[in-house]
């Protein structure tokens, strides 16, 4: 499945964090959990749901934090013509700065 989104020039990243937002706990709850989860890894992708209130309200908060412990949030964007003349997604760290 993979090899075939590769040829339509799709990027499949992995999670690594699952907040499980869609769970019915509080916004404080969620964030708390994913914080626990993303020091207890150092790093990694976390998953949200904006469909969810609960995430919308407590997200704001939770970059704050993110920040204040020195992790760094990153935009990923196409360059073109990377490998094998396909685009390539790099990480660019312009929104937060820090670990």
């Amino acid at each position: 499945m993979r090899t075939n989104l590769l040829t339509g020039n799709i990027v499949v990243l992995d999670v690594d964090i699952d907040s499980k937002d869609y769970y019915k706990d509080s916004p404080e709850t969620v964030a708390a959990r994913t914080l626990d989860r993303l020091d207890a890894r150092g790093s990694g992708i976390i998953l949200f749901h904006d469909i969810h209130q609960r995430t919308v309200d407590m997200l704001p908060g939770f970059l704050a934090e993110l920040e204040a412990r020195g992790y760094s949030v990153v935009r990923l964007a196409p360059k073109n013509l990377g490998l094998f003349d396909r685009d390539v997604i790099t990480a660019q760290a312009d929104v937060l700065e820090g670990r």
